[in-house]
């Protein structure tokens, strides 16, 4: 019998969340990140104009929203690891698109084929794990990382869960999935049925021919 694809098509709502994750986590994070240190230059240079600015706004402004102060970029080191996690906040959203929107992925591998329910369930647990390690990076680190990344990351978190604890909601309705099921199983039964009765006439003709 052959597999259904329609099980592994996304529910608008995953959808939106995918989205959601991919261009204001995945995508924004990596610019803002990749370009911190030129953007914390910006904002020293906007305050300096601007002065009676609340700091907290223009932080919001000019994407600071990593690591406290200037510690993103005050050594060669803290920048190179900068542009480390830069790269895979891209690799990361490049993978997640990839494998969720299989319309896309189509278009640039013509050959291609669904990706199945499993892989994009494993998908969501494996950010679903990195939600929480980032968790405890965020405890055993607050006095380091940005308030604006500990709201943000409590946000993402809190939008995945229903979709963790019942990964059924990522799919479409699986009603119509049934229903083909069925048409398909009688049909399957039918196809079978008429290679029976046509066998069986084989066999007459043959008993009729051999008399």
């Amino acid at each position: 019998m052959n597999p259904i694809k329609k099980e592994a098509v996304l529910s608008r709502v995953y959808r939106l969340y995918v989205l959601y994750e991919c261009i204001l986590v995945n995508l924004l994070g990596f610019f803002t990140l990749f370009f911190q240190c030129e953007l914390q230059g910006l904002e020293q240079r906007f305050l300096h104009a601007f002065p009676s600015t609340p700091k907290w706004i223009a932080d919001s402004l000019f994407g600071h929203f990593w690591l406290q102060g200037d510690l993103n970029c005050d050594t060669r080191a803290s920048r190179c690891l900068t542009y480390m996690i830069a790269g895979w906040l891209l690799i990361a959203g490049t993978l997640q698109v990839f494998i969720n929107f299989d319309g896309l992925r189509q278009r640039i591998f013509r050959s291609d084929w669904q990706a199945p329910r499993g892989l994009k369930i494993l998908c969501m647990y494996i950010f679903f794990v990195c939600d929480w390690y980032w968790v405890v990076l965020m405890v055993l680190f607050r006095d380091v990382i940005g308030w604006q990344q500990i709201v943000g990351s409590a946000i993402d978190i809190l939008l995945r869960l229903p979709f963790a604890f019942k990964p059924a909601r990522m799919f479409e309705s699986s009603c119509a999935s049934a229903v083909l099921l069925v048409e398909s199983s009688e049909r399957e039964a039918y196809s079978y049925l008429e290679g029976d009765d046509e066998e069986e006439e084989n066999l007459e003709l043959q008993g009729v021919s051999m008399v």
